[in-house]
């Protein structure tokens, strides 16, 4: 038997461009252009429940990405670092993206649905034109047609309302697997996640390396808190690059800002025992009372 057609629509608010990402969007260089790029991606990753398959045809998913979308590819760029920065994105461990909050905006039905949302629709029609006719011969036979017509709506509405619950389990079922199947196994992994700039990533490639030859290897958990600790206390990739740098080239166990390479030796070794002590998700904050 030949699997059933499904048609997908993607379902915008009327209230969209009074949304505060978009508008923030908007306020960027290029900021039409961005929006127009975030809506091809949505579009692109409709049939996908939200992701965006890095196939690896091209040298990096933003080329790739450009090439799906006929976009250029400082567009595709600067609408993927805006769309990261406001957490509407996610990079997978393979390359792909996620859109984050699509299956709220993804509409479909399959061919019977089709079949039986026009035929819904029809009867509609019909049942209008025989509410004109009505004016003429009312009576129990109008009475008893039109109870048997909102019978048999209910009905339809409740096999239509089953089939869409049972494909939103099933959207769910592949969301979880397919996240449960990129989730990051190594520090490695977290680190294309978390920049596209290829010399950040290779600045925390080496800060992973750096750390294994210290003998103090970082888990997975570790680097995510690394990451975390990076972010808050850098506002740009210039800023990163040099933070990331500085650990590098010191040895040092986590990151730090510039200004707090004037801390003392005793200073920096109580933090990196911080460090070491949340990766390993000991809870050193309670002391214990008689």
């Amino acid at each position: 038997m030949a699997e059933e057609k499904r048609y997908y629509w993607l379902k915008l608010k009327e209230t969209f461009f009074d949304d505060k990402q978009i508008k923030y969007l908007q306020t960027l260089p290029s900021g039409e252009k961005i929006i127009i790029c975030y809506l091809k991606m949505q579009l692109k990753s409709l049939k996908a429940n939200g992701v965006l398959k890095y196939d690896k045809i091209l040298p990096s998913n933003e080329e790739e990405l450009a090439l799906i979308l006929d976009e250029d590819i400082n567009i595709v760029k600067l609408t993927l670092a805006a769309l990261q920065k406001l957490k509407m994105i996610e990079i997978m461990q393979d390359g792909s993206f996620y859109m984050l909050a699509m299956q709220e905006l993804i509409g479909k039905e399959g061919s019977s649905a089709e079949r039986m949302r026009k035929l819904r629709d029809k009867q509609l029609l019909l049942n209008s034109k025989n509410n004109d006719k009505s004016s003429q011969c009312d009576g129990d036979v109008t009475d008893s047609a039109s109870l048997r017509y909102g019978e048999l709506e209910k009905e339809k509405e409740l096999e239509l309302d089953k089939e869409l619950d049972i494909d939103k389990e099933k959207d769910k079922d592949k969301e979880k697997e397919y996240k449960e199947k990129n989730k990051p196994k190594t520090p490695y992994d977290l680190i294309p996640i978390y920049s596209p700039d290829k010399e950040i990533q290779e600045l925390l490639n080496a800060f992973v390396e750096m750390r294994k030859k210290i003998r103090k290897p970082i888990t997975v958990k570790g680097m995510e808190l690394a990451l975390k600790r990076l972010n808050k206390i850098s506002f740009s990739d210039e800023e990163r690059k040099e933070i990331i740098s500085n650990s590098v080239e010191s040895s040092w166990q986590t990151f730090y800002k510039p200004r707090e390479k004037q801390k003392t030796t005793t200073e920096n070794s109580i933090d990196e025992a911080r460090q070491i002590l949340d990766e390993m998700g000991v809870n050193y904050g309670q002391t214990k009372t008689d």
